[in-house]
Order: structure tokens, then sequence, then C-alpha cells
């Protein structure tokens, strides 16, 4: 629970080189357009040869075909620098390490025709030359990662990952994920938050066509729902509420944490619960502490 909000992929060149990536069977046909986000970091000790080049995010046609990409690119001249290109990156803006980046990355797929693609990149709102004339075939799989494209992978160090998202439009509009929120949305149990604080409003929002979805909010820090005496509020479906979202406003006050059940018939669009809150620790350490100290 304190490292909520601190997890990111990590690819540690240290302790392998190997290609390593996330895969998506995303298809993109002729003339498709695309905006992707993510947040990069690159340690201070990574360690590339002179001219090797990885790709960190990369489109491809079939399963080996590399049709465009965002790639990390090292020189003994330019030191670390982020690109994009088709097979390799000819768009190139100086990158530094120990710090985190935001990347946002655009590409038009070439309409089958005169080579009519292009690519944008972003880096930290700074924008790369935009590359013309791309020639791609239709888009079968996205990979997110580190792959190999010149020379070799790093040889130390390693590069985090985080925050992948895709949107038709711009990914202005989709916000960064806040460490310590003040509005939870909830796709399975959980805690919203340990410690002291308040829950200020539980929302249920039902999977279509259940009839069971239940949320109850137990004052607890270690998951402990045996007990129902520390039951704080308790929101249900019953066959009148079917498809509605139903509402609890408090505030309710909790000593141990905001332990959130959920449960019922579950399907794609839900149950899930929407928790506002507000907990009185906002900090790793002071949660932590929380949890070293409480005897109760």
């Amino acid at each position: 629970m304190p490292f909520r909000g601190a997890y990111c992929a990590e690819i540690d060149f240290g302790t392998s080189a190997t290609d390593s990536y996330f895969l998506d069977p995303g298809n993109f046909a002729a003339s498709a357009s695309s905006y992707f986000r993510f947040m990069l970091y690159l340690s201070p000790d990574l360690t590339m040869a002179n001219a090797d080049e990885m790709s960190i995010f990369d489109l491809r046609s079939g399963t080996t075909t590399l049709e465009a990409g965002v790639f990390l690119n090292f020189t003994t001249a330019s030191g670390f620098r982020l690109g994009i290109g088709e097979a390799t990156a000819t768009s190139l803006l100086s990158i530094s390490t120990g710090v985190w980046h935001t990347v946002e990355f655009t590409f038009l797929i070439d309409s089958g025709a005169c080579d009519t693609g292009t690519l944008d990149m972003f880096l930290d709102g700074s924008a790369a030359t935009q590359v013309t004339g791309t020639d791609q075939a239709a888009i079968t799989d996205w990979r997110f990662g580190s792959q190999v494209i010149t020379g070799s992978s790093a040889t130390a160090g390693y590069i985090l990952l985080d925050e992948l998202v895709e949107e038709a439009a711009n990914t202005a509009t989709i916000p960064t994920t806040e460490r310590y929120p003040d509005t939870l949305f909830m796709h399975e149990t959980g805690h919203a938050f340990v410690g002291p604080g308040w829950i200020d409003e539980v929302q249920l929002l039902p999977a279509v066509g259940a009839a069971d979805n239940v949320i109850i909010i137990y004052d607890t820090n270690q998951h402990e729902i045996l007990d129902r005496g520390n039951i704080v509020t308790r929101i249900a479906q019953d066959a009148t509420t079917t498809d509605r979202t139903m509402t609890t406003i408090a505030p309710y006050y909790v000593k141990r944490g905001a332990y959130v059940e959920i449960t019922g018939t579950a399907a794609v669009d839900g149950p899930w619960a929407l928790v506002k809150v507000r907990p009185k620790y906002r900090s790793e350490g002071a949660i932590t502490q929380f949890g070293r100290t409480l005897n109760v």
C-alpha cells in the first residue's frame, strides 16, 4: 500500500541484455493515425557503445517488419538521443539521464500509395523534426520496451517505463496519474488508503445486467472483513437498481484504513467503485511509519 502509484516497468541491462518488451496486437490500417504518450527514465549509469541504437516503442507489420518507432541512440560525439524514423532514428533530440521525460509519439500510416505516412515526436514538449514520406504496411502489433536495432543492447544501467496511453486524438486530453489522488476508481477489492482519514463519497457502478453487486467499506489496515463491527458503509443492488449508479454521501471517518470490498456478478463494465477520500497520510514515509507503529 505505501508504494501504490510508485510502480513502473524496469529493464535492467546489468541483469540481461535480451530484448524485453510488452507486445500488443493493435491493428492500424492504411491512412490510420494514433497518438501515444509514455514516461521514460534513463539511469545515470546507463551504458551503450558508440552508434548503438535500441527501439523503445515501435510499430510492426507481421511479427518482424519494423514500420516506425521511437529509438534510443548513443554516440560518443552526441551522447544519448531519442529519435523517430521507420527502421532507425532519422530525427533526433538530446535526452538526459537521471530524470523522468515525457515522450509523445504520433503517426499517420501510409495510405498505400505515394509514401504519405508521417511521424512526429515531442520530448518534454520540444518537437523533433517531422519525418515525412514514410512507406508502411498496415500495422498488426506494437511493442513497448527494449529491442536492439543497431549494434548491441546496453551493457549496464537500466531504463524505467511508465504511463503508456494511446488515444485516437491528442494525448494532451489525458491527464497524468497522481500518486495520491482524492478520487479513486477501483475495479477490484483493496485499500483506498491506509491510516486515519475520511471517505466523502462512495459510488457503486454495477455491471450492466447484474443485480447482486455490492460494495462494503471496512475500517481496517489488514483487510480484516470477518469482524462485521468494522463495517463503515454498504451499498447493494437489488432487482430495482439494476444498471443504476448508487451513491452514498458521508463523510465517514476511519481510524485504521479504508478497505473497499467489491463483490457480485462481474463483467467488462463492472462492478466498480468510485471513492472520494481525504487520507491523513499522503507520503510513502508517513504511511510506512503508521504501519510500523500501529498496534490496534
